[in-house]
């Protein structure tokens, strides 16, 4: 009897998990077809039922079922006078997650990914905030020379590590005195006779009081417009890495930017601010943040 038991209990298990597997493949598909619908209505513009079939190859009850969801989430409009269907203003919605951050970390991940292949060091692209610089991709959990499991997020001294001190030699004067403005007296004086020293040798080095074991370098990554939309640097054991290896890391770094700035190229160009409703606040019309004009 409880042989019995065990047998019968193992194949409502086996079929509970069939049912499972079949209600998420139908929810994949459903998922599918219901962005397949919204990527033709986006290229093509109001589409009648007939439109979408011929596009997208799909039942048309099918298709008017994905319709009447897309529809009551508020995310498609039904014409009168059986004039079809158009896209409503809320698909502008679902962009507002994806920024000049975004941007940057999608142009940055392949680069980076494939410069720590090479090179074995771990790698990062950082972006300014306020007074700090902030890490937003980061190659160190890959990376077989980490010396630490991760620095994502991490806030970065603008003086003391070589992301803020790659972007205050790198960045516009102006910028440079707003920056220059926040901190104190000491700070300025402090940093200022470093930023020729990096401008002339093309990228910046950490404050080797910050870390004695480890050492980072880093680079811009320059707009035409000549400001700092972001920074790339690698980190090291100090003792590992020499003076001349350290410029070839850089020569590296720089040939690293320019592959980020030719995928921002080719990136399809962000809404503006008009096109997108003059209530909303994005990162690029933050006074610090590079505007992404790469074109």
């Amino acid at each position: 009897m409880g042989a019995r038991l065990e047998r019968n209990a193992q194949t409502f298990r086996k079929l509970e998990h069939a049912d499972f597997l079949m209600v998420s493949m139908s929810a994949e598909t459903s998922l599918e077809k219901g962005l397949a619908i919204l990527e033709a209505m986006n290229h093509l513009g109001p589409m009648r039922l007939r439109d979408i079939h011929a596009r997208t190859g799909y039942a048309k009850p099918t298709i008017v079922r994905m319709l009447k969801v897309l529809e009551s989430r508020g995310y498609v409009t039904r014409l009168e006078r059986n004039a079809g269907y158009c896209l409503s203003s809320r698909v502008l919605a679902l962009s507002d997650g994806y920024n000049s951050v975004s941007r940057l970390v999608e142009a940055s991940a392949v680069p980076l990914d494939a410069f720590t292949e090479r090179a074995l060091w771990p790698a990062a692209m950082a972006v300014v905030d306020f007074d700090h610089m902030v890490v937003r991709y980061s190659t160190m959990s890959s990376s077989p020379l980490s010396h630490t499991h991760s620095t994502m997020s991490r806030r970065l001294s603008i003086l003391h590590r070589a992301h803020g001190r790659a972007y205050l030699a790198f960045c516009p004067d102006e910028e440079r005195e707003r920056m220059f403005g926040r901190l104190d007296k000491a700070g300025r004086d402090f940093i200022e006779p470093y930023i020729d020293i990096y401008r002339r040798q093309g990228w910046a080095e950490r404050d080797p009081a910050t870390e004695p074991r480890t050492n980072s370098i880093a680079v811009p990554v320059l707009c035409r417009t000549g400001r700092v939309a972001a920074t790339i640097g690698i980190t090291f054991f100090r003792s590992a890495v020499g003076e001349d290896a350290k410029a070839k890391l850089a020569e590296d770094l720089h040939a690293t930017s320019e592959q980020i700035l030719e995928r921002l190229r080719a990136m399809p160009r962000a809404a503006s601010t008009s096109e997108r409703g003059e209530h909303e606040h994005h990162e690029l019309d933050r006074e610090d943040a590079a505007p992404l004009d790469y074109l």
